[in-house]
């Protein structure tokens, strides 16, 4: 339930009447709660004529600040005065009353104070940031304008219900939405009022249907929201009194037709957004994200707090993908400095730790030493380690190749341990005889497999006919438990276990070694599907097979896997490179999209150069999708009339 407070701030040139409340004894303003069906502008005029004995006119300034406190919503309403009649205060409820300069307030005013002051030197732009980040409420009234906080749209999944009693589930890519590409589209979209019926809005739509625009989109958590400017007070009251919900209007560049995949079901793939054609105000209810119905437009039937910290601003995304390339044209850089051929690293990096070793024995023999002296000596030797293993160079790959051929040229001497010299002679093996070695090895194995599928499929029934068991049929005989040509096992040694299986702590181990994958939650499921979907188009573009993730692959693994067949397309991540991409998982998350689009344009761009056309195919379930792309006139020439010479006499 919203109680409703209405105050007055009544300024008297450069100063502010505040009156002294008993019940906290601290300064605030005159005002009280709402009666009936009162605005904010009539209670407050009654409420400061109450408690303080002044009468007040309809305000000067059209504006009024509105604050949550609690469960309160309080509307501050500005009055402007040219001097001060005499003040009766209520001595029931207050305890005193006085003018106080704006800047000079005093220190036990109640917070709201300084809160309505500072918006009250604030323009239309900080009001909307501090309407975004939840430290005014929605709406503001504004030089008769109203600023309301909308939802404008969600990322991941949401379903809607659309006419004939279809359903449509809809995925829009959290990495192509919440961009500042595509808040900058939405800044200054028009806000309307339901969708128009066709595709698009006109003129006379505009003139009856639209009520306001977004003047400040931004990022909150994983949708994006707007302050949109509303001019019509008439129909500001009937969003205050009714809970509703948005919708916006997105054109893809690449327009996806919908998968029915149920006879009254479909669904749609949304990551291309270009154009933001408007934002509609609809019927509360018409879009559903994890069985509920998210919230459209935050007024005080329809509170929505927000946590500043997952409040992200347009300007704030562009100082963060400018530290992100910082960060790697400096790992580049470094990495370069590195590789620096003339040894100017090695070099200085020996020098440093010359000097400290000397500065270390000289505190050693004047008994001076300290920890803080051996963390700088083994700082300076570990910084001359890696120089001098970053500037030798490793063997190249025709050089490991000769080595190996001149190893298998000759044979390799296999020296037995000290133990057995006695015992046995060197032996010799060759590399012909170590292939055939591996070779009936891989026979055996597979032999023994083999018979482990077989006898597990199908077991032998029991003498008895009541199936398989543990009874005498699955014993060995007596031939099977002679030697088999293996050594006999000794008196110590546990005879071998095959076809157990591996323990939770063998497995854990061997997921921490690396030789087996860690099972993917279904987060990182989508993930890898997501990215595959994103890469597929553009391998295909380039005649190129596109990826398969593996079962255990993450997702950042799988993109860096994708991401190295097209990197050359892109002149800019190509000179940034793979290795410092994969130093940083967010230089990663920028990487990606910008990649797909460069390898995106080269590739249509060297088609339509060359007078080409490309069919790109794409399966869907049973059906596949042929699509041209390039040179129109290729495509259409087949269809032309061929040229005729006319002859003329």
């Amino acid at each position: 339930m919203v109680d409703y407070v209405s105050c007055a701030l009544i300024k008297v040139g450069k100063s502010v009447l505040l009156v002294k409340r008993q019940d906290n004894n601290r300064w605030s303003f005159p005002g009280g709660h709402k009666e009936n069906s009162e605005s904010p502008v009539e209670t407050a005029i009654r409420e400061t004529k109450e408690e303080t004995g002044i009468t007040l006119n309809i305000p000067v300034e059209d504006s009024i600040c509105n604050i949550w406190l609690g469960d309160k919503f309080i509307s501050f309403v500005p009055f402007r005065l040219s001097e001060l009649e005499t003040v009766e205060i209520d001595t029931t409820e207050l305890t005193d009353a006085k003018l106080f300069p704006m800047n000079d307030l005093p220190d036990d005013c109640m917070d709201t104070v300084y809160q309505v002051m500072q918006w009250n030197r604030s323009d239309e732009q900080e009001i909307a940031r501090d309407i975004a980040r939840g430290e005014l409420a929605s709406p503001q009234y504004l030089d008769g304008n109203y600023l309301f906080d909308m939802r404008l749209t969600g990322t991941g999944i949401a379903t809607r219900n659309l006419k004939n009693d279809q359903e449509e589930i809809t995925y829009r890519d959290p990495k192509k939405f919440l961009t500042k590409k595509f808040l900058d589209l939405c800044n200054g979209v028009r806000v309307v009022f339901d969708h128009p019926e066709k595709n698009g809005v006109d003129t006379e739509f505009l003139r009856n249907r639209q009520v306001g625009t977004v003047i400040l989109p931004y990022v909150f958590d994983q949708e994006v929201w707007a302050i949109v400017k509303i001019a019509s007070p008439l129909f500001s009251q009937m969003l205050m009194q009714t809970i509703y919900s948005t919708s916006p209007s997105v054109t893809n560049r690449y327009k996806n037709n919908p998968v029915y995949y149920e006879k009254n079901k479909r669904a749609l793939y949304e990551n291309s957004p270009y154009v933001v054609d408007h934002l509609a105000i609809v019927e509360n209810g018409v879009w559903d994200k994890d069985g509920k119905v998210p919230a459209g437009i935050s007024t005080p039937l329809n509170k929505f707090i927000k946590k500043r910290e997952k409040i992200i601003m347009s300007d704030e995304l562009d100082k963060r993908y400018e530290e992100l390339m910082a960060k790697a044209d400096k790992s580049r850089k470094d990495a370069a400095a590195k590789k620096d051929s003339g040894g100017a690293f090695l070099a200085e990096s020996k020098k440093k730790y010359e000097d400290e070793l000397e500065f270390y024995k000289e505190r050693v023999e004047s008994g001076e030493v300290t920890d803080e002296d051996k963390e700088y000596l083994d700082r300076a030797k570990k910084q001359y380690e890696d120089a001098l293993k970053s500037t030798n160079p490793e063997k190249s790959l025709e050089d490991r190749r000769k080595a190996h051929k001149d190893s298998c040229a000759a044979p390799t001497t296999v020296k037995q341990d000290a133990t057995r010299k006695n015992d046995d002679q060197d032996r010799i093996v060759t590399c012909d005889q170590m292939e055939k070695m591996f070779t009936d090895l891989g026979n055996k194995i597979g032999e023994h497999i083999s018979k482990a599928l077989t006898s597990k499929e199908t077991p032998k029934p029991n003498n008895d006919g009541e199936g398989s068991g543990d009874g005498d049929e699955n014993k060995p005989s007596e031939d099977e438990k002679k030697n088999d040509g293996s050594e006999p096992l000794k008196q110590d040694e546990e005879p071998p276990r095959e076809g157990k299986p591996l323990d939770e702590k063998t497995v854990a181990a061997m997921i921490d070694s690396g030789l087996m994958g860690k099972e993917l939650s279904e987060e990182d499921r989508e993930k890898v599907s997501d990215c595959q979907m994103q890469f597929e188009r553009v391998y295909k573009l380039h005649n190129k097979t596109p990826p398969r993730p593996l079962p255990t692959e993450t997702p950042e693994l799988f993109a860096m896997r994708a991401l190295k067949g097209v990197i050359q397309h892109s002149q800019k991540w190509n000179a940034v490179g793979m290795d410092t991409i994969r130093k940083d998982s967010k230089i990663l998350d920028v990487a990606v999209p910008e990649v797909i689009q460069d390898a995106e344009k080269a590739a249509t761009a060297s088609i339509s150069q060359a007078g080409q056309i490309r069919y790109i195919e794409e399966r869907n379930g049973g059906s596949t999708t042929r699509t041209p792309t390039g040179d129109p006139s290729v495509f259409f020439r087949q269809f032309a009339a061929p040229d005729r010479a006319a002859l003329i006499n």
